[in-house]
């Protein structure tokens, strides 16, 4: 609110941005998550790896392999389906990887534009 009342009181030009995130964990796209990681050199490569391959992003690649789901509703499970965006809700290392996504979004915003200054909260 300071800076917002302080901008008013120096006629500058302000905006306030939130995001939401809803669905956050439900819609990341994977190979996006993977490239992420690679290109921040999540982990180390293992021996006779290239280099951009990592521990890390191999171990991301195989928990989030062929995965299927399930719904129950009123008790009744429907027929498995296959899940191929996203990561597990409520999986440990779930914050962990959607963290490289966001990561990834934080660095986007920064580009965009030089003129634009955040304020820590």
């Amino acid at each position: 609110m300071r800076a917002q009342a302080s901008a008013l009181l120096q006629q500058d030009h302000g905006a306030a941005v939130f995001l939401d995130f809803e669905k956050a964990y439900d819609t990341v796209n994977r190979d996006f998550l993977f490239a992420v990681m690679e290109a921040v050199g999540a982990g180390a490569a293992g021996e006779g790896e290239p280099a951009g391959a990592s521990a890390m992003t191999r171990w991301a690649r195989i928990l989030l392999a062929d995965t299927k789901a399930v719904a129950v509703i009123n008790g009744h499970i429907s027929p498995q389906r296959r899940w191929a965006a996203g990561v597990r809700q409520g999986c440990p290392v779930a914050p962990v990887l959607y963290l490289f996504v966001a990561w990834a979004l934080n660095g986007w915003l920064k580009a965009q534009s030089t003129s634009v200054i955040g304020i820590n909260l």
